[in-house]
Parts: structure tokens; sequence; C-alpha cells
């Protein structure tokens, strides 16, 4: 499992990846593009998602927002 926590991967360019298994808890992925990007097992637990790009992903991603 690739491990991105606590990281800022701003603007990142996932398109058309595989991140099957990675975890992105608590990372800032602010503009970043998941377009086409396999996300099967991904945790985004607690990433901040703001202006992503996630138009046709893989897989279906189910994103809750904590108040």
């Amino acid at each position: 499992m690739e491990v991105q926590e606590k990281r800022t991967l701003l603007n990142a360019d996932f398109s058309g990846q595989v991140l099957t298994d990675s975890e992105f808890g608590f990372a800032n992925l602010r503009g970043s593009n998941f377009s086409h990007t396999d996300l099967r097992g991904v945790s985004l637990f607690g990433a901040k998602l703001q202006d992503v790009n996630l138009e046709r992903p893989a897989i279906p991603l189910i994103v809750i927002k904590l108040s």
C-alpha cells in the first residue's frame, strides 16, 4: 500500500493511473486531476478535495463530506 498521508500534492495529475490500495489520508489534493483513474481501495479520509477533477473515475467513487 502506497501511503501519501499528510502530504501536499497540489495540482497533481493522476489521470489514467491505477492507484489501487493507496492512502491519501489528510493529504492536500487541491486542484488535482483524477480523471479516468482507478481508485479501487483508495482511502481519501480527511483529504482536502477542493477543485479536484473526478470526471469518469474507472470505478464509482463515494465522497462523504464530514462537517
